[in-house]
């Protein structure tokens, strides 16, 4: 009986331990950009529409339209800010989350963004 016990209780650890990895390994391939948005913070500095302390989604997909290779250089801090490039600064230490994510992730975000327009 024990051992049957504990046969199931195993059983059932490595199925959760199977589906935390499908769940992982699908959001590495299928990423929501805004949902990394919310979860890193963005939304903190940045407005759909509104300047705020940073620009508007609407303004960054405007200069970055159909540019998202320069986007997600700049998210991943290989490129120099194009839009606000005084306060480009700021953005720093909110860049040093964002350059940890998966490329995919950078990549999903830079196009929530290039979208918002």
């Amino acid at each position: 009986m024990k051992k049957s016990i504990l046969f199931l209780m195993l059983t059932a650890s490595i199925q959760s331990a199977a589906l935390f990895a499908q769940n992982e390994i699908k959001m590495q391939n299928n990423p929501d950009g805004a949902e990394i948005f919310e979860s890193k913070g963005c939304t903190f500095c940045h407005d759909t529409t509104m300047e705020r302390i940073a620009p508007s989604l609407q303004n960054i997909a405007t200069i970055y339209q159909n540019n998202e290779d320069a986007l997600v250089s700049f998210l991943k801090g290989e490129r120099s800010a194009i839009v606000y490039p005084q306060s480009a600064s700021t953005m720093q230490p909110q860049l040093m989350k964002i350059k940890s994510l998966y490329e995919d992730e950078i990549r999903a975000l830079a196009r929530y963004i290039i979208q918002s327009n």
